[in-house]
């Protein structure tokens, strides 16, 4: 009885590397090129036999284009939907074989997506009980620790806003100091004056 081979995904990326259409290869397998598609979409498994002869018509592998990697992309996916950031989609075992199917190569992509997300996930929560270290490597925590400790009050820019509020003749309309619908016209004019600049208000 003849090994079956299920790599479908396979051979479609070599036929397309190569250039060659369905019918083009078909030929060089002698086979029919309806027969090749379903090949290529794992609906018939590539027998040993058919893959010897695979690879006297082409410059291949046998060994590499043999294995299987079905197996490792189902663990894979499988890690990443058992990942707690995922673990609510529930997605069951079918649903990520038949994704393997249809998408090897979108499935791969998954995979090392998902690989490069944890290894920072993890180096995060290494740093997470250092406090120097996370602020150090997290933008996010350094500009959030600078907002806290100046209770989001600076001095200067607040002055620098107050003097360009009295230039440009900014006048608050009420007790907490807000600007009216005259805030943009005043600042327009007030650039066209001393920059030299045409200023547009364009509708929102």
């Amino acid at each position: 009885m003849q090994e079956k081979i299920l790599v479908g995904h396979k051979l479609r990326r070599f036929r397309k590397t190569i250039g060659l259409s369905q019918t083009a290869m078909a030929d060089a397998l002698e086979i029919s090129p309806s027969y090749l598609n379903l090949l290529e979409h794992n609906q018939r498994p590539l027998t040993v036999g058919l893959l010897f002869r695979l690879g006297n018509s082409f410059d291949i592998d046998l060994k590499d284009f043999a294995e299987d990697d079905a197996a490792s992309l189902s663990t894979g996916m499988s890690e990443i939907f058992a990942d707690p950031l995922l673990a609510d989609e529930q997605v069951p075992r079918r649903e990520i074989q038949d994704m393997i199917t249809a998408a090897p190569g979108a499935a791969r992509g998954l995979i090392t997506l998902f690989q490069a997300y944890r290894k920072v996930r993890d180096e995060l929560e290494a740093t997470a009980g250092d406090g120097v270290s996370m602020q150090m490597s997290n933008p996010i925590e350094k500009v959030r620790t600078t907002l806290q400790k100046a209770n989001n009050y600076f001095a200067v820019l607040e002055d620098a806003a107050d003097e360009l509020r009295s230039a440009a003749k900014i006048v608050p309309v009420n007790d907490f100091g807000l600007t009216g619908d005259n805030t943009l016209i005043s600042l327009a004019a007030y650039v066209t004056e001393t920059l030299g600049l045409r200023v547009r208000i364009m509708p929102v």
